[in-house]
């Protein structure tokens, strides 16, 4: 079985990811194993749109009958996702010939419902170029004003 996440950015530019095996979920190595191809999903994603993530795999029962649930936890943490986020969309259905990114779809498990939310508020701001800095909007990248550096200018190299 395999599902895809949809990620929108700030821009409103959407990106889907390859498909994803969801494997077995029993054991906290497969659990591991499941957090990691998500990751590796979304950070594989064109352009660096997500730069880096951290998820992990929470509560679980996939015991006894159906609705069946996991918690699957997605923090943004790089420097090009700062600040709030849109929420991820899960891509649970069948896409087959000629449908990108093709996916078998969960459809062997019943889903009660699927619910993304924000657990936790993010502690940045998400302004362009930190308001550090300039947008070159031809490159896309940051032209970071004096004392600052990095891909949104969020280093600080000189203390005055």
């Amino acid at each position: 079985m395999t599902f895809a996440l949809t990620f929108k950015t700030k821009l409103n530019e959407t990106f889907t990811t390859a498909p994803i095996l969801f494997g077995p979920v029993d054991t906290a190595p497969n659990r591991d194993a499941l957090a990691q191809r998500i990751d590796d999903a979304l950070v594989q994603l064109p352009n660096r749109v997500i730069d880096s993530v951290t998820v992990s795999i929470g509560d679980y029962d996939i015991s006894g009958p159906a609705p069946y649930y996991i918690t699957v936890d997605v923090v943004f943490d790089g420097d090009y996702v700062q600040g709030a986020q849109n929420l991820l969309v899960v891509e649970d259905y069948e896409c087959g010939a000629g449908c990108t990114p093709r996916i078998t779809g969960l459809h062997g498990l019943v889903w009660d419902m699927q619910v993304v939310k924000e657990t936790v508020k993010s502690d940045y701001n998400s302004f362009e170029c930190g308001r550090r800095g300039k947008c070159d909007y031809d490159t896309g990248v940051c032209q970071c004003f004096a004392g600052f550096t990095g891909p949104s200018c969020n280093a600080c190299t000189a203390m005055i």
